[in-house]
């Protein structure tokens, strides 16, 4: 018999002793218990009966587990302010080497318990957080008795929202502590910004913008072959170059008067045609221009040619209702599929981990329900509802895993035009509460595997067009929009035509 633990979602903060080696043991066990005084009293002055609260030994520090239905803006203020004034207190009456100066960690995410105690991926996510060497930088000045780093998670949904909280004082860290790579917010309260926070610089596989140039500059294809490697681009500059027909023969007409003149004839045969080519060319050429400027609201619509992940941008991918992931042996999720790449190109094929970022960003959204193994032979079982955004990632460039479609119980997703306008909807909403108006980047949705057949991949962009612009309307979602075009796509789409269909919105 299997058993199985139902996840709850629970706020995590982990608070270590500072410079705890090295002090002999009454020393250690008096400070032990001062610890867990002044953990109990911040917890009662707020309101908070300690014992709705799991507070765990960590040998020279604690850890509270403490349920959803305490918000996690209080455990940052007062909380952690009361904590900061106790410690403070507490450095007045007691010797140097008695002197508590503490690291603490916030994170949130689902917890598993049994028998045993606790379990969870967050646990060792805020253990890599309390371990990190940035906490450790500003505590080791010290100026602070108390340094604070919470997750991306936390400053995301919380801390940058306000709730009384004072996000300018946060200062961002890119965190990197054995398997753990991930971005963290520190602050130490009573002070501006944390001491002796240096900048972190970035992994070796974060993308620059000039990294970004390079590849587009070496991948995409440019204006001149969009505009005319394409048979759309060629049957626009023959349309353009056919109205000039009755300019031609006028033309024609000048260049007999030209040559009696006695004028060379090369002169005489290109001149008179010369001004109706340009114009065509011109034509041809600007109507395959990169972006379009709409000024209710004031955002760019950007088109470009190339490699979705090659933009420094946030992103959309589409999934499923059951946020599948596994590509193995593309039976599930086809690997060559975008979302097949998100997990091979940003992932490093590791599943497990993005399993994982999908999980505590789900964790917000209710099911609709779910499968039973016997007829969903092959991966997830549980469903969310069409229109739900799981964002992952960091602040700076978020995923918006976006389910558009349904997984049939055969493996294969079905979706239509409605599913896909009420999945926009929530996706702009979820851009407009994350994205910070930072570019936001996507590809021609339901053209793939979604099969949304019922209309061509230019009424599907049009449809996306539509719907960014109304939305857009109410209230800015991004400055730019970029829409990507795969080159193996570019015969299916009219970008001309598209730019014209803008101007009238």
């Amino acid at each position: 018999m299997t058993i199985r633990y139902e996840p709850v979602h629970f706020t995590i903060v982990a608070i270590d002793v500072a410079g705890s080696g090295g002090r002999d043991d009454q020393l250690l066990l008096q400070m032990r218990a001062d610890l867990r005084r002044m953990v109990g009293d911040a917890l009662l002055d707020q309101g908070l009966d300690p014992a709705d609260v799991s507070m765990e030994d960590l040998g020279d520090g604690v850890r509270l587990i403490v349920p959803a239905s305490v918000t996690p803006a209080r455990l940052l203020d007062p909380f952690v302010t009361r904590l900061g004034a106790a410690l403070r207190a507490h450095r007045k009456i007691m010797a140097d080497a008695a002197r508590l100066r503490l690291r603490v960690a916030v994170h949130m995410g689902l917890l598993h318990r049994d028998n045993g105690g606790w379990a969870g991926e967050p646990l060792v996510h805020i253990a890599r957080l309390l371990d990190a060497p940035a906490v450790r930088q500003v505590i080791g000045t010290g100026q602070v008795d108390l340094a604070v780093i919470v997750s991306g998670d936390v400053y995301d949904k919380v801390v940058r929202h306000g709730y009384g909280l004072d996000d300018s004082s946060y200062r961002k860290a890119t965190i990197a502590v054995k398997e753990t790579r991930t971005v963290a917010w520190l602050c130490a309260p009573g002070h501006s910004a944390p001491p002796g926070l240096e900048p972190t610089p970035e992994p070796p596989s974060a993308v620059t913008p000039s990294a970004v140039a390079r590849v587009r500059r070496r991948s995409s294809p440019g204006r001149f072959r969009q505009a005319f490697g394409t048979r759309r681009g060629v049957r626009g500059f023959g349309r353009r170059l056919a109205v000039t027909s009755g300019g031609l023969l006028s033309g024609a007409a000048l260049a007999v008067v030209a040559l009696r003149l006695g004028a060379p004839v090369a002169l005489a045969v290109v001149a008179p045609a010369l001004p109706g080519v340009l114009w065509a060319l011109a034509g041809t050429y600007a109507g395959w221009a990169p972006g379009h400027r709409l000024h209710r609201p004031e955002v760019t619509v950007t088109f470009r040619v190339g490699d979705l992940f090659d933009e420094d941008a946030h992103l959309v991918v589409g999934f499923t209702d059951t946020f599948d992931t596994s590509v193995t042996g593309d039976r599930i999720i086809n690997s060559a599929s975008v979302q097949g790449q998100l997990l091979t190109r940003l992932f490093d094929g590791d599943q497990r981990r993005l399993d994982r970022e999908l999980a505590q960003a789900l964790a917000r959204h209710t099911p609709t329900g779910s499968e039973r193994r016997d007829a969903k032979r092959l991966g997830k079982l549980v469903r969310y509802p069409l229109g739900t955004v799981a964002v992952l990632g960091a602040p700076d460039r978020h995923v918006f895993a976006t389910a558009y479609s349904r997984m049939g119980n055969d493996l294969v997703p079905q979706s239509g035009v409605d599913d896909l306008w009420r999945s926009l909807s929530a996706l702009w909403d979820a851009v407009y509460e994350r994205g910070q108006r930072a570019p936001l980047a996507m590809p021609v949705v339901g053209s793939g595997a979604a099969r949304i057949d019922q209309l061509s991949p230019q009424s599907l962009l049009k449809l996306v067009l539509i719907s960014f612009v109304a939305r857009s309307r109410q209230s800015l979602i991004c400055r730019e929009l970029r829409i990507v075009v795969h080159p193996g796509d570019l015969g299916a789409i009219d970008l001309p035509e598209i730019r014209r269909f803008l101007k009238g919105l």
